[in-house]
């Protein structure tokens, strides 16, 4: 199942470099196949379940200064030739 990640930080917070560096995280849910997509607006996860996926979000760097909403979500199946997909 996917999983969208919402990064929300406080303006005023002020994290340290280390915490506030993903880099070590990407790198990680990018070797396990679990990090599919990364953007400044969204992140998106691939995780067995729900358990799995906030186990993913707790272990973001953003987790321990700010917060990491977890919405699960179903892609529109791909189109067929001659087919619209119903909105």
């Amino acid at each position: 199942m996917r999983y969208l990640f919402l990064i929300r930080v406080a303006e005023d917070a002020s994290p340290s470099p280390e915490q506030a560096d993903p880099e070590a995280w990407v790198e990680e849910t990018t070797r396990r196949g679990q990090r599919l997509l990364g953007e400044r607006l969204r992140s998106d996860i691939e995780a067995a379940d729900d358990e799995e996926a906030l186990a993913i979000a707790a272990a973001h760097p953003a987790a321990s200064f700010g917060a990491v909403e977890v919405r699960a979500f179903w892609p529109f199946e791909e189109e067929t030739e001659g087919e619209e997909v119903a909105s």
